[in-house]
């Protein structure tokens, strides 16, 4: 994925040569999440805009195990995957309106989305079945690979005696994205006593396909170069219609997935 994002930006960069193009790099050192637990992700995006045009690609995650809840007290972390979302989106501007002391863009975009998170170790009806010499075959974690379809809308408002509209002191954007589940790949691993081997899972369940993401944003600029902004973000991820085997695991009330996955952020973007 990260080498698909690099590649993105450097053929984005040179398809601009010759234009009008702002580029805007943006960093998140904190956010926290919450499904089930809680997970501290980290990220960066890049935003590219040339005349009505704009990609936009960008990749969050716990980059550390004790920032991911379900990974905080695991036994080996290259089985149970990190959370991460990774988006890469291509948008064109529709609507402009400029008054006094505000303008207001209206821009429709299209892309994909990428999702993983893992599952918590403890709970052993993520285990599927059994294998010989006593062991078990456990999921341990979710990538899904959508294709999102949404509008941005947001409003720049400039004091009265900027006339020339170049010095912003604030901004409000909203987004809402639907995401087609295209496909879900399940990680896994066989537990023995001892010891824990990755192994593929086959996806044999039901795929509710049906996504969303809504984000709002509020930046204040520190310059019309740097703005510090606080964003919430709602993630209602596909998923798989997962039911426990009976045989494997006891009821606690907390077997289904939940797609769910609020976020607060704080970071910062500086344009180049």
């Amino acid at each position: 994925m990260k080498k698909l994002i690099l590649l993105f930006l450097i053929c984005s960069s040179i398809s601009c040569v010759g234009q009008e193009v702002k580029h805007t790099i943006g960093l998140i050192p904190f956010s926290v999440c919450v499904n089930k637990n809680f997970f501290y992700p980290q990220g960066i995006n890049y935003h590219v805009q040339f005349n009505k045009n704009f990609i936009f690609a960008g990749t969050e995650g716990t980059i550390f195990n004790y920032l991911d809840g379900n990974r905080r007290t695991n036994f080996n972390n290259k089985l149970i995957p990190l959370l991460n979302e990774s988006r890469l989106i291509y948008g064109r501007e529709i609507v402009n309106k400029e008054k006094i002391r505000h303008v207001s863009q209206l821009k429709v975009q299209i892309g994909y989305h990428y999702f993983q998170h893992g599952t918590d170790h403890s709970y052993d009806y993520w285990h599927i079945d059994s294998i010989p010499n006593n062991g078990v075959k456990v999921i341990s974690g979710f990538k899904t690979h959508s294709a999102s379809l949404g509008i941005h809308w947001s409003t720049t408002r400039y004091k009265k005696e900027d006339v020339e509209k170049e010095n912003p002191t604030a901004r409000f954007s909203f987004e809402l994205n639907s995401l087609l589940g295209l496909v879900i790949n399940l990680k896994g691993y066989d537990d023995y006593v001892g010891e824990h081997i990755s192994t593929p899972i086959k996806n044999t369940y039901k795929m509710n396909r049906i996504g969303m993401r809504f984000s709002f944003q509020y930046a204040y600029f520190l310059s019309n170069r740097v703005n510090l902004f606080l964003q919430y973000d709602c993630l209602v991820t596909p998923y798989i219609e997962y039911h426990a085997n009976p045989k494997m695991y006891l009821i606690r009330g907390s077997e289904s997935i939940l797609p769910i996955f609020p976020s607060l952020k704080l970071g910062v973007n500086i344009t180049i």
